[in-house]
């Protein structure tokens, strides 16, 4: 027996083992006689983890496991065995499916940026989370920029030297994702480049400048915050806050409200839905700066079932029906809900378990929730289909 073969393809999403003579396995613990065993008894078996030193999962005897449309609950660790008589003759190495992603969101954005002619300038932008880390690239009025002016410097940050007139424009962050061919496009940044002239900045006239860094803060949901903005600057900075989409919070509500001179945005009652990407403008006639600063809203839900699961149910055969069984978890963060068989063999990644009405069996599933906190198991539920018994025609 050789060591397993396995064979990756990240797009196609295959994993294949096999088994083939000649050799001793280096994983065996036992010398075994290549001429004595009849490879076509051998069975190969596949086995997950949803964690590296997590419970083994027994999937199905296969050589090939292949995936046609890959879920995120798929992610995890799998390895297969070659078993002969219900005895371990040697496993594979562990290999890992992850899932390529790329987020719709960006951490941070381009600003609104006035200047004169012949000045440095920036614009920032984190990209969305993407796995690979997704390639960024910088736009000028939607075209790629090619200037020679233009660099991208440390974190994705463009950098504009000695600006002219005709820099001014909309200017846009690109992240593309070589794996998912998914691309995502940041709010546009402004650029007002003026010529320069004796008039056109005061000599004692200073860009805003943040007196804090770009924070994150996390709050638990139904609290109130206070988020802070700060700036220097000749004349004072004013002060504008957006939201997420770029959208301006303009008005005082019961949800915000504003304190020194729009320093401070007082949320009152934090929800879930406030979770993002709050940017703070500071402008004067030197320039325009940008303070990002990134709520996490923090909310649990203990991990469970919505609805409990009987230990046993009795359906009735219908030829060429099936039915349902629903398990209802509940939990945060988001939940992957799988159904498993008789001794841990690996049914279904769904909420959903249908039932053959059409065959009389006698079967044990478990359905089990889990999160990044863990995982509960619900009961061992016995699913009988029985043959119908017809009434007695009364006399």
């Amino acid at each position: 027996i050789k060591t397993f073969y396995l064979k990756q393809w990240y797009q196609r999403r295959v994993r294949a083992c096999r088994v083939e003579s000649d050799s001793t396995p280096q994983n065996s613990s036992e010398s075994l006689d290549s001429e004595s065993i009849d490879l076509s008894s051998v069975g190969i078996q596949w086995y997950y983890q949803q964690t590296e030193e997590g419970q083994e999962w027994f999937l199905f005897e296969s050589e090939v496991l292949e995936y046609s449309s890959v879920q995120t609950s798929y992610e995890g660790f799998y390895f297969c065995k070659a078993v002969l008589n219900d005895k371990e003759l040697v496993r594979s190495n562990v290999t890992r499916l992850k899932i390529a992603y790329l987020n719709e969101r960006f951490l941070r954005v381009p600003g609104q940026v006035y200047t004169v002619e012949g000045s440095t300038v920036e614009f920032e932008c984190e990209p969305p989370a993407s796995y690979p880390p997704a390639n960024v690239t910088w736009h000028k009025d939607s075209k790629p920029i090619s200037s020679s002016r233009s660099y991208m410097g440390a974190n994705y940050t463009l950098v504009i030297v000695g600006t002219l007139p005709e820099d001014s424009g909309n200017y846009q962050c690109v992240a593309e994702n070589s794996i998912t061919n998914e691309t995502r496009t940041s709010l546009e940044g402004e650029l007002y480049v003026t010529e320069r002239t004796d008039n056109a900045v005061d000599d004692d006239s200073e860009k805003p400048s943040p007196s804090i860094a770009s924070y994150y803060t996390t709050v638990l949901e139904g609290e109130s915050t206070s988020l802070l903005c700060a700036f220097q600057g000749v004349p004072y900075p004013t002060y504008r806050w957006y939201f997420n989409n770029g959208t301006e919070i303009s008005d005082i509500n019961s949800t915000f409200s504003y304190q020194y001179e729009k320093q401070v945005l007082q949320i009152n009652s934090v929800t879930r839905d406030l979770a993002g990407l709050f940017l703070c403008h500071g402008t004067n006639v030197a320039g325009s700066s940008v303070i990002n600063i990134t709520l996490f809203v923090d909310y649990t839900e203990e991990l469970g079932f919505s609805e409990d699961l009987p230990e046993e149910m009795v359906f009735v055969q219908n030829e060429g029906e099936t039915t349902d069984i629903i398990c209802k978890g509940k939990g945060t963060p988001p939940l992957d809900i799988r159904w498993y068989g008789a001794n841990e063999t690996f049914l279904t990644s769904n909420d959903t378990l249908p039932i053959n009405l059409g065959e009389l069996q006698n079967i044990s599933v478990t359905c089990v929730v889990q999160n990044k906190n863990g995982e509960t198991l619900s009961p061992i539920i016995c699913l009988i289909v029985i043959v119908s018994t017809p009434e007695t025609p009364k006399k």
